[in-house]
């Protein structure tokens, strides 16, 4: 097993490398493995293809290495306790934006974009019972979207600013809603 997680790292790494000159498109197997100083068939042992690799260091970094913090921000304490796991996951996908950036862009057989929202998915259905299918994936498409916006931008701002605009997007929903609500005479439970 830890042989196995060792590869697995080791490819990793050289991807991330690899995706600050290039694109996801344009690394082959074979330079990965070369890299690694491995052969190919020692590849395809751990992973399909190289969006198999993509989608398994997010698994690790964000799902596996971050589970409490994940957890955190589906049930949170108080507001601060919610925000401030925000700006720790925020953090981590700013830290590794040109990998985020490239594999966002990526559209192989395996897109990375349908594994983060299968990925997300299942957390939102895992912590909110019976939440309908449609609701569920409007969140997930929500929360992809606006990722992609911020990590996407030339000039990606700053977590901090990036959050600032996030907390204002919330009181306006939160608003919007409270004010539908008034209107429509619609008890908040």
């Amino acid at each position: 097993m830890a042989d196995s997680n060792t590869t697995k790292w080791a490819l990793a790494t050289v991807i991330k490398e690899e995706l600050q000159e290039q694109p996801l498109e344009k690394i082959s197997i074979s330079v990965l493995c070369e890299r690694c100083h491995m052969n190919r068939k020692s590849f395809y042992y751990h992973f399909r293809d190289k969006y198999d690799l993509a989608n398994w260091i997010f698994d690790s970094e964000v799902l596996e290495q971050r589970a409490q913090l994940l957890q955190q921000l589906l049930e949170p304490r108080d507001q601060e306790d919610f925000w401030q796991s925000m700006e720790e996951l925020c953090s981590y996908f700013y830290e590794n934006r040109v990998f985020y950036r490239r594999v966002l862009k990526g559209n192989g057989q395996n897109p990375f974009v349908v594994h983060f929202r299968s990925a997300v998915g299942q957390l939102l259905r895992l912590q909110v019972e019976q939440v309908p299918d449609m609701t569920c994936d409007f969140m997930v498409d929500s929360i992809l979207s606006i990722l992609e916006r911020w990590l996407l931008e030339r000039d990606c701002a700053p977590v901090e600013d990036f959050l600032e605009n996030l907390r204002q997007l919330y009181l306006l929903q939160y608003r919007l809603i409270l004010s539908w609500a008034a209107r429509e005479s619609v008890p908040l439970d």
